[in-house]
């Protein structure tokens, strides 16, 4: 990369996941070595190899220090935004505000209303009201307010959501739309999406949210429409090529670890 500043970004992601993976090398421990089935099918080592990379899955979407949610954090920062990661809303929205966010959500459910962002926006900025306590959708898991004060309430979701949290995720993005609304009095925009890491079927296009009740420009990005956001310059490409380069430098080590899981 010939900038200095998005070359400086990628070493702090680099640091970051090749520190993070020799803590998870190092404290990894399965649950149980009697996998009789797999064991079978699979042999042992391939069994051993099959568990621990579940495990490294498990941990780029649940774990804070060097995860999804790490490395969105310091691109984010590194792009002079303000992030938090699982954040939790301290405030929330009245009973009346809910009850016509419910409304929406149910007609577009029922195919009645158009689930368009921008005009749904408009919509719920118009009756979104503050509550008192906090919101049952309260943590998010990657919270910015960029250097312009536009606010982005962000989820970062499984790419193989089924259709049941699909349904929830749209709610869950029309309530934190109006808890932005009804709270945050500086806010240029009010941002809610779901991100997912990557496309599992790439290069073809991610076609899993196949229902209607998402505006799927708005409401998912994907793989690099993700991280470029947030890093405000084309990253991914770069961004695999690094974590791909600490994996190389640690294969001796993982072989390692496998051995030691049989």
């Amino acid at each position: 990369m010939e900038n200095k500043k998005e070359e400086q970004i990628i070493k702090e992601v680099e640091d970051g996941i090749r520190l993070a993976l020799v803590k998870k090398m190092n404290s990894y421990k399965r649950e149980t070595s009697y996998m009789p089935f797999q064991d079978a099918i699979l042999g042992k080592k391939n069994t051993a190899l099959y568990s621990f990379g579940i495990s490294i899955s498990t941990w780029l979407g649940q774990n804070r220090k060097g995860g999804y949610e790490e490395i969105a954090r310091i691109l984010a920062k590194a792009a002079g935004s303000n992030v938090q990661v699982q954040y939790e809303i301290p405030y929330s929205i009245s009973k009346e505000t809910e009850k016509k966010i419910y409304s929406l959500y149910t007609q577009i459910r029922k195919k009645k209303l158009n689930p368009n962002t921008s005009q749904l926006s408009k919509k719920i900025k118009k009756f979104a009201k503050s509550g008192k306590g906090k919101h049952e959708d309260k943590t998010v898991d990657v919270f910015i307010k960029d250097k312009d004060k536009n606010y982005f309430f962000i989820d970062i979701g499984s790419p193989k959501s089924n259709m049941k949290e699909a349904a929830a995720l749209k709610l869950k993005l029309m309530n934190w739309i109006a808890i932005g609304f009804a709270n945050i009095k500086d806010a240029k925009s009010i941002n809610a999406f779901i991100a997912l890491p990557y496309n599992p079927y790439h290069p073809n296009e991610y076609k899993r949210f196949s229902t209607d009740i998402f505006d799927k420009k708005k409401d998912i990005l994907v793989q690099d429409n993700f991280w470029d956001k947030i890093a405000g310059f084309k990253v991914y490409d770069k961004l695999i090529e690094t974590i791909h380069k600490v994996g190389e430098e640690n294969m001796k080590k993982l072989s390692a670890k496998v051995e030691e899981l049989i």
